[in-house]
């Protein structure tokens, strides 16, 4: 089942990510302050994943949630959520400002498919495979 909703991940972040562009190019791109508000957080966003990757890459899922503290599970949440809209953003109102709406509804979907896959892996890390055999399932009570 997991397979499926990996599979079903690709064409929704395909048809959300050009939906998305298509509704920022024609209404914020016209706005430079509000496109430039939208660039510098959506930034902020795209290196909290950039650390978040870096920080799970060198000292794992665990270690990452045991430095952090329970907040870790949702940031992660936030940064899954908002990334690809937030990629969108930088592409479709970043400096070059010139792509059609299929660039970044590709790479809205690419980058929806790796958040899904690290959604998964750090889920499963910390809650277990059925949500409540994990080392952090009692404490976060995700216990079913």
């Amino acid at each position: 089942m997991e397979s499926f909703g990996t599979l079903c991940s690709i064409p929704a972040s395909f048809a959300a990510g050009a939906v998305y562009s298509i509704l920022i190019g024609k209404f914020i791109r016209p706005h430079r302050r509000l496109s430039l508000y939208l660039v510098s957080v959506s930034a902020f966003v795209l290196i909290g994943i950039a650390v978040e990757v870096i920080l799970l890459a060198t000292v794992g899922v665990r270690r990452s949630r045991g430095l952090i503290g329970p907040a870790f599970y949702q940031i992660h949440s936030f940064c899954f959520f908002f990334g690809p809209p937030s990629l969108v953003n930088v592409i479709m109102l970043g400096p070059t400002r010139r792509f059609h709406w299929l660039v970044p509804a590709l790479w809205c979907a690419a980058f929806g498919l790796f958040l899904v896959l690290l959604q998964y892996g750090v889920f499963e890390t910390l809650y277990g495979v059925e949500s409540g055999t994990g080392p952090y399932s009692e404490i976060d009570g995700r216990r079913p």
